[in-house]
């Protein structure tokens, strides 16, 4: 039994899922070898859900650019951070785990194809937050 802020926070992720959600396809993968060779995991099996994706801008700034008594240089890393966000019903209903190397496909774009970096531990309300990155073209 839950919580009164767990209902809440179940009836706000409806409402996210409903409104910013899109079809995903997940093509689960084996884990490369020291060959580099890889391939689909047939023994998970492929799973279009609804997730929601987002690839927001950010900063990091490179640390190490100080000389001596010289003032810290202005130096920063820009890029994207990329992640899919599935709700705890659609994790349970893949019924196996992801895992690093995992691609996501969106279907709904064109070329759009990721492959999971790091799968975050399941909150305590079950939804998962998967850090992405774009997919090499040599995978």
């Amino acid at each position: 039994m839950g919580s009164p802020f767990d209902a809440a926070a179940r009836a706000a992720n409806a409402v996210q899922v409903a409104v910013f959600g899109e079809p995903v396809q997940i093509l689960p993968q084996v884990a490369r070898n020291r060959h580099g060779l890889g391939g689909a995991d047939n023994t998970r099996p492929i799973r279009t859900v609804v997730g929601v994706f987002t690839k927001a801008p950010g900063d990091e700034p490179i640390e190490g650019t100080r000389r001596g008594s010289e003032a810290r240089g202005f130096t920063a890393f820009s890029g994207y951070e990329t992640r899919l966000w599935l709700s705890a019903e659609v994790h349970a209903s893949l019924g196996y785990a992801l895992r690093e190397g995992d691609i996501i496909v969106l279907t709904g774009r064109a070329g759009q194809r990721w492959q999971i970096v790091k799968p975050g531990p399941p909150t305590d309300l079950g939804d998962i937050t998967l850090a992405l990155a774009g997919e090499s073209e040599a995978a």
